[in-house]
């Protein structure tokens, strides 16, 4: 079980990924490039855990999926979607940091541009992020009366950073 169930799990995101990737791709490009880009992400998924190159890319399903719901958020101005995108991507900070925070920050910044000033804006981004805090909140505050909030900062922040560089990290 200890073998089968966690490539069971990873082969689910990969699947997920490409088709969330390919359904992304058929909103910003020609269908056949959005294959193409499909393609080559299913080709790369078998390889992906053993090379370790690309471990966390599936884990980007998650980013996809909150770029959907922008996209969604954007044909047809509904903010409900920019709260479940909120929602989707503090679920996303639970796998991967970078790709949450990646995403997070190009959606904030997007969402500037949006025609009709800080009327049009400040209720996305009002929305987005309570959708955040609300999946956030409740592990952080599990988090902090368990192991403590310098431990998830070790944790989430300082060990990832020391194992990309060969100098440790000074303690913080």
């Amino acid at each position: 079980a200890g073998v089968l169930i966690p490539r069971l799990i990873y082969a689910f995101f990969a699947v997920i990924l490409v088709v969330a990737l390919y359904q992304l791709g058929r909103k910003v490009m020609p269908a056949h490039y959005a294959l193409l880009g499909a393609a080559i992400l299913a080709i790369a998924a078998p390889r992906s855990h053993m090379m370790h190159l690309l471990y966390g890319y599936r884990y980007m399903v998650l980013a996809v999926w909150v770029l959907l719901l922008y996209s969604s958020y954007l044909e047809t101005g509904r903010l409900k979607q920019m709260f479940l995108a909120g929602m989707v991507g503090g679920v996303c900070l639970y796998f991967r940091v970078t790709p949450a925070l990646a995403v997070s920050l190009a959606i904030a910044i997007a969402v500037l541009t949006h025609p009709g000033g800080p009327r049009a804006w400040f209720p996305a981004w009002l929305l987005y992020a309570a959708g955040l805090l609300l999946v956030i909140v409740p592990v952080l505050i599990y988090f902090a009366t368990t192991v403590g909030l310098a431990r998830v900062f070790d944790e989430v922040i300082l060990h990832p950073m020391g194992m990309l560089q060969p100098l440790p990290v000074p303690v913080m």
